[in-house]
């Protein structure tokens, strides 16, 4: 349907892209147009409030964030909705090859409204397992 990749350097530098990564896709319209319409899904909006809580965990320079959201996500639930990356640090009080990533974690139930009680437990159940599993360490 499409093909996407880097910009040659010399291209880039043509059209005064200097010092940048430029990316080009091509679509084929015709091609996207054809696929049968997928099926529309309908979700009603939540009735009751999200929480959202910001954690700051100082981990390996090679850790993947895949790895750190999986882990995440895998001790949040049923509570958990969404995990996001949030910012990325490092100097400043970070030791050489380590970083701090910080993510917003989201929560909510369908059915009833979170206690502070709940979200706390699954917070500190997923900074000992971030601890753990991945070596992370909370950054205060």
């Amino acid at each position: 349907m499409g093909s996407v990749g880097l910009l040659h350097p010399v291209v880039a530098a043509a059209w005064e892209l200097k010092g940048r990564s430029a990316w080009v896709f091509e679509l084929d319209l015709e091609e996207v147009m054809s696929l049968p319409p997928s099926p529309m899904k309908y979700r009603p909006l939540p009735q009751f409030p999200f929480v959202e809580r910001d954690l700051s965990v100082v981990f390996e320079e090679s850790m993947p964030w895949e790895q750190i959201s999986r882990t995440v996500l895998a001790q949040g639930r049923p509570l958990l909705k969404g995990v996001e990356l949030v910012d990325v640090f490092a100097g400043g009080g970070i030791p050489k090859g380590q970083r701090s990533l910080t993510m917003r974690l989201r929560f909510q139930l369908s059915d009833r409204t979170l206690t502070d009680e709940e979200v706390e437990q699954t917070v500190q159940k997923t900074l000992k397992a971030l601890e753990s599993e991945l070596k992370g360490k909370i950054r205060t």
